[in-house]
């Protein structure tokens, strides 16, 4: 026999509502089946999408030393080609008026050498 969670009393086994179980929300196994799915579908997909970014973009700051050429102009650090996710803001750096040719990001140190 079922009782509705109206009708229920508590009793001396139990203090607690009859759909919880220590203190858990108690799921019918299809309810149950359905969120371990979820989840596992959920793990798939975040690790799909790590694998993504870690194949297109390059790590950021991974060098301290940098050569760049003009049609690399304008320069950002990081630059387009590195992941944003873990870096520091995207800064632009006026290399080709610094004398030398020569600029640090004033964020991570890196220095990137302008060559012709």
């Amino acid at each position: 026999m079922r009782r509705s969670a109206s009708s229920w009393k508590p009793n001396a086994a139990s203090d607690k509502h009859p759909r919880l179980l220590a203190g858990r929300v108690q799921l019918p196994a299809t309810a149950a089946a359905g969120v371990a799915a979820l989840l596992d579908c959920a793990s798939s997909v975040s690790s799909q999408i790590v694998i993504a970014m870690s194949q297109t973009t390059a790590p950021a700051n991974a060098e301290k030393r940098y050569t760049v050429s003009r049609a690399d102009l304008p320069l950002s650090c990081p630059t387009p080609e590195m992941a944003l996710w873990n870096s520091h803001p995207r800064v632009y750096l006026p290399i080709d008026k610094e004398p030398g040719g020569e600029c640090a990001c004033p964020y991570c140190g890196a220095v990137f050498v302008l060559v012709d």
